[in-house]
């Protein structure tokens, strides 16, 4: 199977995982959860170096060792919102406000960083890699923020429902539809 097609076809699968475990973490959140790292600069700051600078160059020393195709190893090290980064963060003990507001900032901060890590990543790989940030906005906006806003409506509106649909939402995106805990 062709490289490129590959590629697209794992990118939409991402994609499709992204919109339901975020939606699933919308239906358990407030309006104010979006915002509260606003409130933590610093915290945005360490979020940010850590998910845009160091995750990028360890993934892309990671695929080193791999031989597949140059535009497969950038997608590799390089996510708009790492499907995973929810359950991660709230596993790892941070408050629920503080992961649903990592999603927000990471996915409009995706905006900026990924075309320049696919740059910088396709010129360490050999390979020209161009993303435009208009491209990356519209997924972000379609997958990310609709989602969590859709979520978050729901959860202010129809709480009952939200509760139920929250969970196995948000599993069936991470791939444990078999497993007792998120």
């Amino acid at each position: 199977m062709d490289p490129a097609l590959i590629l697209r076809l794992a990118v939409t699968v991402s994609i499709m995982l992204v919109v339901l475990v975020v939606l699933g973490l919308g239906l358990q959140a407030r309006r104010e959860d979006a915002s509260h790292l606003l409130r933590h600069p610093g915290l945005v700051l360490r979020s940010s170096l850590a998910m845009n600078v160091i995750m990028p160059l360890v993934g892309a020393a990671r695929v080193t060792g791999f031989d597949p195709a140059a535009p497969v190893k950038v997608a590799l090290a390089v996510s708009p919102v790492p499907p995973m980064l929810p359950s991660k963060e709230l596993k790892a003990g941070g408050p629920e406000a503080h992961a649903i507001s990592l999603v927000v900032v990471v996915a409009l901060f995706a905006i900026v960083t990924v075309p320049i890590s696919v740059t910088w990543l396709g010129s360490t790989f050999d390979r020209a890699g161009v993303v435009n940030p208009g491209q990356v906005a519209k997924v972000v906006l379609s997958s990310v923020l609709i989602s969590l806003t859709v979520g978050i409506v729901c959860y202010h509106w129809l709480a009952t429902l939200a509760d139920r649909l929250a969970r196995p939402l948000a599993m069936l995106g991470l791939g444990r539809w078999s497993s007792p805990r998120c």
